[in-house]
């Protein structure tokens, strides 16, 4: 069998000679959080380039079963138990953290979980959940860029000229400019923005299968029929929103809204909340404080738990994506170290331990605890 890189072929032997899960073993109890978007069954290659959150299913139960054997799953409760009143975790902690409020969390990862007693916490963008058809409005920036015709990116005359899209580089830059432009608008101005942006460019749309699978959002309804029993829910603002980006009156908005429906709705305050995005570039001091003056007991970002101090209101968090498409090929870049092994990240040693806390988190995609090919 073909493996994609070497350094797949070296993590699979790894996990094969029980060398990540003995890495596992030696975390002693410090906690590893999981943050999930999508759980799919299949995907086209024409979704290739647009389903980079979503994690097949099989892969996903791999995953469960795997840590399972070698970690041990944790709640929320039992997180805020361990940094409140001193209770301690078990060894090799493990909680699984699921964003945006996606309709397969319910349909998919939930059935899943349910089979090894997991109880996730689902961090709920409020505004989504009232048009669970519609797309986050980033998600709706992506497809415009990324599906309008032509060469250029036509924008509103208040932003200037228009934007290169002649190649896929071009594209991917456009939108992180356009991205910055948009993400500091009001959603008021924002929304405005987006529907000109695609008057202007008519860009193609989602296939109705693609759209259901991978963007469809639960409805109230349905978070209330989850909610309390299976799952814990927490904050992610009212619309998905980069609270740096924006003014401390949008930012405190964002955040305070997004809690009062929830409770409102659930009849529960969330305990804890999910900075949207996730890295220091959309959150800092500022937004930690007005996460904590609404009433949140502990926050999560995006950030490495090698970079940070597990701070109540930082809580590191490792997101896990689709990173390969080929899916005939059990091993994917997941238990790759190719990237990890650069001069950047200060020789082969710190490198080598971090990719074995990476894969003893996630589990080698494609080894069972009984290292099963498929």
């Amino acid at each position: 069998m073909q493996h994609q890189n070497k350094f797949d072929s070296l993590a699979h032997w790894l996990c094969r000679l029980g060398i990540t899960a003995g890495y596992a073993r030696l975390r002693g109890r410090r906690l590893t959080t999981l943050c999930y978007h999508g759980i799919s069954p299949r995907y086209n290659r024409s979704d290739e380039l647009i389903v980079a959150n979503q994690i097949l299913l099989d892969s996903f139960r791999r995953r469960l079963t795997w840590i399972a054997t070698h970690m041990r799953f944790v709640t929320l409760d039992m997180v805020l138990g361990a940094i409140e009143r001193g209770h301690r975790l078990p060894r090799r902690p493990v909680l699984l953290t699921f964003d945006d409020g996606l309709l397969n969390n319910i349909e998919f990862a939930l059935p899943a979980m349910r089979e090894h007693n997991v109880r996730p916490v689902f961090f709920i963008p409020t505004e989504p959940l009232d048009h669970p058809s519609g797309l986050l409005w980033y998600e709706r920036l992506g497809f415009i860029v990324g599906w309008a015709p032509g060469q250029v990116l036509n924008v509103p005359s208040a932003f200037g000229k228009g934007l290169p899209i002649s190649t896929p580089a071009q594209r991917e830059s456009s939108n992180e400019v356009a991205f910055d432009m948009i993400s500091r608008l009001t959603r008021t101005h924002r929304e405005e923005v987006l529907l000109e942006l695609n008057g202007l460019n008519k860009p193609a749309t989602p296939q109705e299968e693609t759209h259901s699978l991978f963007y469809k959002h639960m409805t109230w309804e349905q978070l209330k029929g989850i909610s309390g029993e299976w799952v814990d829910v927490g904050g992610h603002t009212e619309t998905h929103a980069a609270l740096s980006r924006m003014s401390d009156e949008e930012s405190t908005r964002e955040v305070r809204e997004n809690m009062q429906r929830l409770f409102a709705t659930l009849g529960v305050k969330p305990a804890a909340f999910a900075y949207p995005f996730g890295s220091r570039d959309f959150f800092g001091e500022r937004e930690e404080n007005i996460v904590r003056e609404a009433g949140y007991r502990i926050a999560f970002s995006s950030l490495s738990p090698h970079k940070s101090a597990d701070a109540r209101f930082a809580m590191p968090r490792r997101n896990v994506y689709k990173v390969s498409f080929d899916f005939s090929r059990p091993f994917s870049p997941e238990c790759s170290i190719g990237r990890w092994l650069g001069p950047e990240n200060n020789g082969a040693w710190p490198t080598l331990r971090r990719f074995l806390a990476r894969v003893s988190r996630i589990g080698c995609t494609g080894c069972s605890p009984r290292t099963e090919r498929h």
